[in-house]
């Protein structure tokens, strides 16, 4: 038994060396990695809470096949730029000219203790795991937060929609901005990814679009019912007056009590042949489309005989539960 789990074991550590392990090909970036804005933006959601925003630029040409997010990320270092920030790193969404941001509750902050003001570093940064050595200028760069890139919520929408812009200016073919200024539903994208929540950080940032559906209603006319009470023929509409004038009742009534009947025969005699009530029913019903499209009974009277069936059920059925 020993020998089985041993032999056991040392096929499973085989299978595992054979399995292929993921190896990122990427280099640094040819066109250096670059921070055009960094601010940080207290008490957006609650009191003392923190939100860091990054617009930075890792150039690639052309971009490595590689998903930025396993690959580069924002990070935040304390004051002596060595020590990271526990839990501060984000992946990056996207390579070359983009945005990113971190979010930090009130209690993370005191847990943390994010100091406002303080001289944080901002660093992009190539992942340690993939990059090796990371070196400041070629695969990292890092800012430091001066007391002006602190700001408050009054700052906000201004100061996104000024960054959409300067995206916007840069990117080709890609509209950020609606007519009002605001973002349009491709910046709500982007600045979502970018920074989830933002729409209860800042709504007002975004464009509201109202779109008017107009209805015409349509013409019914009963061409086609009285083209099936035509099929019924001479003869038959004769026929079914005077059997119903021997009755005392009209023809229309007489057509009524005949496809009643057939409804009767057909179904009950289903349901005596396989003992199932809805295969009953549905051989009715079939009756009564028949009997329509043959003009011996009118698409109106369908739609009471359904109407009827449905409300005389509705209550036998309530009556057979909650009686």
């Amino acid at each position: 038994m020993k020998g089985l789990i041993v032999v056991g074991l040392v096929l499973l550590v085989m299978f595992m060396l054979m399995m292929p392990l993921s190896v990122y090909a990427i280099g640094d970036p040819e066109g250096g990695v670059s921070i055009g804005d960094c601010n940080v933006f207290t008490s957006v959601l609650e009191p003392d809470d923190q939100l860091y925003f990054v617009r930075y630029d890792v150039s690639y040409s052309p971009e490595p096949p590689e998903d930025a997010s396993d690959t580069w990320q924002m990070a935040i270092y304390d004051t002596d730029g060595v020590t990271l920030i526990p839990g501060a790193t984000r992946p990056l969404n996207f390579y070359q000219h983009n945005i990113i941001s971190m979010y930090f509750t009130a209690a993370q902050v005191a847990t943390l203790s994010l100091t406002p003001l303080s001289e944080f570093k901002v660093k992009i940064m190539g992942n340690p795991a993939v990059f090796d050595p990371i070196t400041e200028d070629v695969n990292m760069q890092t800012v430091t937060l001066a007391a002006s890139d602190w700001k408050e919520l009054s700052d906000l929408v201004t100061y996104l929609l000024a960054q959409a812009q300067i995206l916007e200016d840069d990117w080709p073919l890609i509209t950020l901005l609606g007519d009002t200024g605001l973002l349009n539903s491709t910046g709500a994208y982007y600045f979502l990814l970018a920074i989830p929540g933002l729409s209860n950080f800042a709504p007002e940032a975004f464009e509201i679009t109202t779109t008017t559906y107009t209805f015409t209603p349509g013409v019914f006319t009963h061409d086609y019912e009285s083209d099936l009470a035509d099929k019924k023929g001479e003869r038959l509409t004769e026929g079914l007056e005077n059997f119903g004038g021997w009755l005392g009742i009209s023809g229309n009534w007489m057509s009524f009590l005949l496809v009643g009947v057939l409804f009767a025969v057909f179904a009950g005699a289903t349901f005596s042949a396989t003992k199932q009530p809805i295969i009953g029913l549905m051989m009715g019903f079939l009756v009564i489309m028949c009997s329509a499209w043959v003009g011996l009974v009118s698409l109106t009277m369908i739609f009471i005989i359904v109407i009827s069936v449905a409300f005389f059920f509705g209550i036998t059925f309530i009556l057979g539960r909650f009686a």
